[in-house]
């Protein structure tokens, strides 16, 4: 039934004629959800010169126009990351996210971010994801469910809510949406799932979900290309990033930096790999998880990282193939210094 200015009431069917459960899409098998961690559409995806794409304004130079505001007066322009390591002064956190957006003026990114924030990347950074940006539809005017960090808004993605939580916070064992989980609906209706975790499993931010198919429907991401290479793949999968190598976590990886990296010219450089997954030249035990059965366990107060010799602790590099072309690109990790001197150079202001 339709609600209040015509949007549908909770529990109410996308076609209300047919029985809940209904498949309405029978050529469709298997449905594959990736959600990846916290960046802007013009961070990621800003330079896409794609017909309709809503990214940056280029002005003089092919270069973005936009700007953002110093505590001082003095802007900051949009500018090319130096390199695809972030150094992590960015902030999703609730309340700084609600001064970036400030009631619609959205002045308030370096306040909280620093320069950091008005940085992107272009395709020559990340071709794997402009090319998959160029092929596909995106979503240029998405906006998440919860204007904050992670924890949020993964449990809206299982649960249309977050039962009230709005940063990082770790749940309590007994938190559980009222109209459950898209899995209990998953579940009620026949309809086969699993969540594939790399190192922790979105489930474990409503913890009786985890506990009841940790094992089951909650697995190693290593069977997600088992299941897949064997044509078993369940109708719904949800596929979770590493975490402890995201963009968010890196400046925890920052502080580990080897001290052999060569500060001098404030890069420290990482060899391109073979692999199609992202490699690390850490040596790390593998965390615990984020739930246990008995307590919760801050991803924080994971198991240090220890680095290898002669490079920075987050050096990575990665080689995507497309078609028959190997599309290699390699990661540089910059040190704060080479940041700012790199400002400097571009005639951008930071403070």
């Amino acid at each position: 039934m339709p609600g209040r200015g015509g949007l549908r009431t909770p529990g109410s069917l996308p076609y209300p004629r047919l029985p809940a459960g209904t498949d309405t899409l029978p050529q469709i098998e298997h449905i594959v959800v990736l959600m990846m961690e916290n960046h802007s559409y013009d961070n990621r995806l800003g330079m896409l010169r794609r017909p309709g794409a809503n990214g940056f304004r280029l002005g003089r130079g092919g270069l973005p126009t936009a700007t953002n505001p110093y505590a001082n007066g003095a802007l900051q322009h949009a500018f090319r990351m130096p390199t695809t390591c972030q150094n992590s002064t960015v902030t999703q956190e609730w309340g700084n996210s609600h001064l970036q957006y400030d009631n619609g003026r959205m002045d308030g990114f370096v306040l909280t971010s620093k320069a950091e924030a008005m940085g992107y990347w272009q395709q020559e950074d990340q071709p794997f994801y402009y090319s998959l940006a160029r092929e596909f539809p995106i979503g240029d005017a998405y906006h998440c469910s919860v204007l904050g960090q992670t924890y949020p808004n993964r449990r809206y993605l299982l649960a249309a809510t977050s039962i009230g939580q709005v940063n990082d916070t770790l749940p309590s064992l007994t938190d559980y949406p009222p109209n459950g989980t898209i899995y209990d609906q998953l579940d009620a209706h026949g309809i086969t799932w699993k969540d594939y975790y790399t190192d922790s499993a979105t489930a474990e931010l409503y913890p009786p979900l985890y506990l009841k198919n940790v094992g089951t429907k909650v697995v190693p991401i290593a069977g997600f290309f088992s299941d897949a290479a064997a044509g078993t793949l369940p109708n719904y999968s949800l596929v979770e990033p590493n975490y402890s190598t995201s963009a968010r976590r890196s400046r925890r990886a920052w502080s580990t930096r080897s001290s052999t990296a060569r500060h001098g010219t404030g890069r420290c450089s990482c060899g391109p790999t073979t692999s199609t997954a992202a490699t690390t030249t850490t040596s790390r035990r593998p965390p615990p998880s984020l739930l246990t059965t008995s307590r919760l366990r801050s991803r924080r107060a994971r198991a240090p990282t220890t680095a290898s010799a002669g490079t920075a602790s987050v050096s990575r590099s990665r080689s995507f193939r497309r078609g028959r072309a190997a599309i290699t690109s390699r990661t540089w990790c910059t040190t704060t210094p080479a940041f700012s001197s790199w400002w400097r150079r571009s005639g951008t202001s930071p403070r």
